[in-house]
């Protein structure tokens, strides 16, 4: 049996290895390998320290192919120069990023480059590879976890919102930092006719809580980190999920799991004018555009998507089965 170690480090987690939940079969075995241990579905699991006799340990255990992200990480470099088939999964999509000696050495001596968007995959082609050395591989999602029929029956009993009839709930799971767009929304939010939940954690925190007591009763609430295996629990309440990302000249959205998570969950969903974002708006239904870094615009989008009838989701191209199917395609012939 072909044994594949997804190697993730002390960046393991579960949304990411969705994408290799269904990969494995009775020919080949996918393990998440990092820091601390991630369980999920037919994924194996082995635990290393973050040290170089801890990156040895992986080595060590005879994996046929090793998978490591983006070669901004010192130890993703470490691997590809030592094991003889390695695949880079690259999230990174801008090309300027990508110009260091890290970078170029990586892709280089990496067996086979995995893009997770089309813009990606044009920032990789600009370094000078080989076209039949990258493949274009969507993340996944776990499409049993999230799925828009559970919304018709959920208990919406114990969840932290108020008890308002028929008020619509806005959500936004995600770092709370500057780029993100959070002071858009919160300013878009304020005194409109949903309820808007922050979740996630961040330096932008503490000031938009301190800016929600100053302006007294409003109608934002921030909910902190909230597990990976309870975000299904919000998805199916929420009316709107919101990614108000702001590009910035050294990063923009690389992909956007959740965005597909909320999809899948039957949500509608608002992004902002940017690569990835405008390719999921030309596939997944209920997604609406709008400029960023203009709060009056992303309110208006938020209520167009509130009073817009829902578009059911038909195929799915992310889901985790089928991107497991091409993940064992691609790496079963290396």
């Amino acid at each position: 049996m072909k044994k594949v170690g997804v190697v993730r480090s002390y960046q393991l987690n579960e949304s990411d290895m969705m994408t290799y939940r269904d990969a494995s079969d009775d020919m080949m075995q996918f393990d998440a390998i990092g820091t601390h241990e991630v369980k999920l579905g037919s994924l194996g699991s082995f635990v290393h320290e973050h040290s170089e006799a801890g990156y040895q340990s992986i080595l060590d255990q005879d994996y046929d192919v090793l998978d490591v992200p983006d070669p901004m990480y010192p130890w993703a470099c470490w691997l590809v120069e030592r094991h003889p088939k390695v695949v880079v999964t690259v999230w990174e999509n801008l090309p300027w990023r990508m110009i260091g000696e890290n970078w170029r050495r990586a892709l280089e001596k990496a067996t086979l480059i995995v893009v997770r968007s089309h813009m990606a995959q044009t920032a990789v082609m600009e370094m000078g590879l080989p076209k039949d050395k990258v493949q274009y591989v969507p993340a996944g999602v776990d499409m049993e976890m999230f799925k828009p029929e559970e919304r018709l029956g959920y208990s919406t009993v114990g969840f932290p919102r108020r008890i308002v009839e028929n008020t619509p709930i806005v959500i936004f799971p995600g770092r709370m930092v500057w780029e993100k767009g959070v002071y858009d929304l919160f300013f878009a939010s304020l005194h409109q006719q949903w309820i808007t939940y922050f979740i996630g954690d961040g330096p932008a925190k503490e000031p938009l809580e301190t800016l929600c007591k100053l302006k007294g009763d409003v109608n934002v609430l921030f909910l902190g980190s909230v597990p990976h295996s309870k975000m299904e629990q919000w998805y199916f309440v929420a009316d709107v999920v919101v990614y108000p990302s702001l590009p910035t000249p050294q990063w923009q959205e690389q992909f956007g799991i959740s965005v597909i998570e909320a999809a899948a969950s039957g949500c509608k969903i608002v992004l902002t004018h940017q690569s990835v974002f405008e390719e999921f708006a030309n596939i997944i239904p209920n997604v609406f555009l709008c400029a960023p870094g203009d709060f009056v615009g992303l309110r208006e989008a938020i209520n167009k998507a509130l009073k817009a009838p829902y578009q059911p989701l038909g195929y799915f191209k992310y889901d985790s089965k089928l991107v497991g199917e091409r993940i064992r395609e691609l790496y079963g012939s290396l």
